[in-house]
């Protein structure tokens, strides 16, 4: 096996296996975008030091932030799913990619709260990367929709956490069909303080 793939890599002084990998990476990251795509493209790109020299930009152009479910027995209408959040963030910055990406994408499921994504961000490690090139972010899935009072006074801290740390955004994308308050109410902040920042 180690040797079909060192034979593969260098077919044409390696330009086969270059465009090959180029064409599945983006195959596999122009599709509806998830963690569990991502993992598919890195598991190729474990394969050999090669493959991880030559897949690790695409994965890092990206910034996937995904929500997955804990089942919960007590979990009704009233009280939802708890869940944990899965990302790339720390492959990013562990490889001294962050430079290389361009766009955060936030996956919901199952009526993910964003009151705290600024401190899910931290979670990840976010901190610890320079994001100065990040120029849009998109939010897709399944959001929590309930309206509380604390709402407002989380929209500031999410919205100046993320331009703190990506100073250069100018696209907030909304791609979900449901007409959640508090993802409308951070895109609408997002894009005033884009606005005045230009």
């Amino acid at each position: 096996m180690a040797q079909s793939i060192s034979n593969a890599n260098t077919l044409e002084n390696g330009n086969i296996i270059y465009r090959v990998l180029g064409i599945l990476a983006n195959q596999v990251m122009t599709d509806e975008l998830t963690i569990f795509k991502y993992h598919e493209l890195l598991n190729y790109a474990c394969v050999c030091r090669l493959w991880m020299d030559v897949l690790k930009h695409p994965l890092s152009q990206t910034i996937i932030v995904q929500s997955r479910t804990k089942p919960n027995e007590r979990a009704t209408e009233e009280a939802h799913q708890k869940y944990q959040w899965a990302s790339n963030i720390p492959f990013i910055t562990s490889s001294g990619m962050c430079s290389n990406a361009k766009a955060m994408y936030v996956v919901g499921v199952q009526l993910t709260m964003l009151f705290y994504f600024h401190e899910t961000l931290q979670n990840q490690g976010f901190d610890s990367g320079q994001w100065t090139s990040v120029e849009s972010i998109a939010f897709t899935g399944s959001f929590y929709y309930r309206l509380y009072d604390r709402e407002y006074s989380y929209e500031d801290a999410v919205c100046d956490y993320i331009m703190d740390r990506m100073p250069n955004i100018a696209k907030v994308e909304i791609l979900i069909d449901q007409p959640i308050r508090f993802v409308y109410r951070l895109h609408g902040e997002l894009n005033k303080r884009i606005a005045s920042s230009q």
